[in-house]
């Protein structure tokens, strides 16, 4: 937190251009998780052009002592957790006297394709035979249970002994 005091209103407190403060909301897609973001802030009108860093997480980012003016522009580019990067911008905001303006940006994200699923490969048949065996197994384990009578018929029905 940052706190400043001005005692007296010398010449100096009046040369200082009223400033306002900007308070940056960022629209993250479901699934996503920041890194570093960076904010640049520009205004044509006044010249004004900085970069902030701020670190992980979607906000809020407070931007304080911005010069008043209309026509700001922020732009928002965001490091993603596990890879890829989130950007978007905001152009056409106001930043007032002594006030804080609240400023969404909804970004959009380029992520990094999933891992591949590793495939069967020179596996498959070792697959494939074991659930043969498997199934073989179950087909005669079955067959024991109905005591010579051989498999019992599907859904439940059962062969009564003589």
């Amino acid at each position: 937190m940052t706190v400043a005091l001005t005692i007296g209103a010398g010449a100096a407190a009046e040369a200082q251009a009223a400033t306002g403060n900007m308070n940056l909301h960022l629209g993250v897609p479901a699934g996503v998780t920041l890194g570093e973001t960076s904010l640049q802030v520009d205004n044509a009108t006044t010249g004004y052009s900085g970069l902030v860093l701020f670190g992980g997480g979607s906000g809020p980012f407070m931007v304080t002592s911005l010069p008043v003016a209309t026509g700001y522009a922020a732009s928002v580019t965001c490091a993603v957790v596990g890879g890829g990067t989130c950007t978007g911008s905001n152009a056409g905001f106001p930043i007032f006297e002594n006030g804080t303006t609240i400023v969404f940006v909804n970004l959009t994200c380029q992520l990094p394709p999933p891992a591949p699923v590793p495939a069967l490969g020179r596996f498959a048949p070792l697959l494939l035979l074991s659930l043969a065996l498997l199934g073989v197994f179950a087909i005669r384990r079955r067959g024991h249970n109905d005591a010579g009578h051989g498999p019992s018929p599907m859904f439940g029905v059962h062969r009564r002994q003589p």
